[in-house]
């Protein structure tokens, strides 16, 4: 067991490290314009990190988080109902398929002119971008309770509802994590990607920036910073999604 751990530690800082060694090795052969040394980028985070840069990550932090929750309230009751109800599956699903597979940053000129470039535009794209997958992964993930589970549910005397309750969601609840998990980083694309076409703070704006005034530091400092944010949102995500499903074990 110890051994297991140290490699889960050992082998993402060896991975990490070396990234880190061959973009030093690369940067040797471009100019700092078109390759910047991690060095330049750490010193241009350092030089940034007084003037606003870290209210432009929490900007965006606020907003992935207010879309995000606002998901969550909506998606998995829908999720539930879809499951549910036959009914609200056959109205609901294929305009949840249409949406899908309709490239939701192509909507982000038509939000940005019924909502402005304010707060409302960039949380309603987090949302958008997570509600339209994560609601049928709830349903598909309520589908894979097992049959014999709800019969004897039903023999112990549960309804419907009550079945729904006690027995469909604390199965499901672990997948239904794990598909936030991975909506959530469908949800950080997308808002960086609101943000550089219509923003005035946020880690997409800091990108956008440092091309206008041709600062390729600044450029890979804010993408580095996202990618933290990234991996320690998705760590605590697993977190989670342990802590949820430790009656597998």
């Amino acid at each position: 067991m110890t051994k297991i751990k140290f490699n889960g530690v050992l082998f993402p800082l060896i991975s990490f490290f070396s990234l880190i060694f061959f973009w030093q090795i690369a940067s040797f052969y471009f100019m700092d314009f078109f390759l910047p040394s991690p060095l330049s980028v750490f010193q241009r985070f350092l030089a940034s990190a007084g003037k606003g840069f870290f209210f432009d990550v929490f900007a965006s932090i606020l907003r992935i988080s207010i879309g995000f929750l606002v998901s969550l309230i909506v998606s998995v009751p829908l999720g539930f109902l879809i499951y549910s109800n036959e009914k609200s599956r056959l109205f609901l699903q294929p305009l949840i398929e249409f949406a899908r597979y309709t490239p939701l940053p192509a909507f982000i000129p038509l939000l940005i002119l019924w909502f402005g470039i304010g707060e409302e535009e960039k949380i309603i794209v987090v949302f958008l971008t997570v509600s339209v997958n994560l609601i049928l992964m709830v349903s598909d993930a309520c589908k894979d309770v097992p049959k014999n589970l709800l019969d004897f549910a039903f023999t112990l005397g549960l309804d419907g509802k009550k079945a729904l309750m006690h027995v469909v969601f604390p199965f499901a609840l672990p997948r239904i994590v794990e598909a936030s998990r991975i909506s959530l980083g469908y949800a950080w694309s997308a808002l960086i990607i609101a943000e550089l076409i219509g923003a005035s703070t946020g880690l997409g704006f800091l990108i956008i920036k440092g091309q206008r005034l041709l600062q390729t530091d600044l450029v890979f400092a804010a993408i580095i910073f996202t990618g933290l944010i990234g991996l320690i949102s998705d760590f605590l995500m697993k977190k989670l999604e342990k802590k949820v499903s430790h009656w597998k074990k």
